[in-house]
C-alpha cells in the first residue's frame, strides 16, 4: 500500500483546489498563504505531479489535480460524516426551544421522533418556562406559546387552530 501524504498537505490541497486560492485556503485552515503554498509544493514533490498551474493572480487545477480533487473531497466528507455519526459531533450549534411543560409533554414530545428522523444531526435544547415573564427572546431560538400570537417583537407562526 502506498504511504499517504500527511493530512495537513491533503487538507491544504482540498481547500486550495476548492477555492482556487492559497490565500482563501490559508484563511479557512487558520494558516498563512505561505504555509499553504509550502504544503502544496511538498505534496507535489511527493506525488511527482503538479496539481496547480500558478498564474500571476490566480490558480487553476492541472488535469491531475482535477482528477484527484473529487476523491480527496469525498474522503474528507466521509471522515466528517463518520465522526458525526459515531461520536455525535457536529459543527452546528444547538437550537434552543422554550415552551411550557404542558406544551412540551402533550404537543412536542409526540413529534420528537419524527423530527429526529428528518434532522438526525439537529442538536435540540429544551427549556421550560411556566410564567409569561419567563418568556422572552433572550436565550431561545424558538418559543412555543399558547395564545393568539399578539406578542410584541416576535414573529408568530400558528401551529394549529
Amino acid at each position: 500500500m502506498i504511504q499517504l501524504p500527511p493530512l495537513l498537505w491533503l487538507q491544504a490541497f482540498e481547500s486550495a483546489a476548492r477555492t482556487l486560492s492559497f490565500t482563501a485556503a490559508g484563511s479557512e485552515l487558520g494558516v498563512t498563504q505561505a504555509a499553504i503554498s509550502q504544503r502544496i509544493r511538498l505534496l507535489e514533490d511527493r506525488l511527482g505531479q503538479k496539481l496547480f498551474v500558478r498564474h500571476a493572480r490566480s490558480l487553476t487545477l492541472t488535469p491531475a489535480g482535477q482528477a484527484w480533487l473529487p476523491s480527496i473531497h469525498d474522503a474528507f466528507s466521509r471522515i466528517s460524516e463518520g465522526t458525526t455519526e459515531v461520536f455525535g459531533m457536529t459543527s452546528e450549534k444547538p437550537v434552543t426551544l422554550r415552551a411550557t411543560p404542558v406544551i412540551q409533554q402533550s404537543w412536542l414530545a409526540p413529534r420528537l421522533v419524527a423530527l429526529h428522523q428528518q434532522k438526525p444531526h439537529l442538536l435540540l435544547r429544551l427549556v421550560s418556562a411556566i410564567w409569561p415573564d419567563d418568556f422572552g427572546p433572550e436565550g431561545a431560538d424558538i418559543e412555543i406559546r399558547y395564545g393568539r400570537g399578539e406578542w410584541s417583537g416576535l414573529e408568530m407562526l400558528p401551529l394549529g387552530d
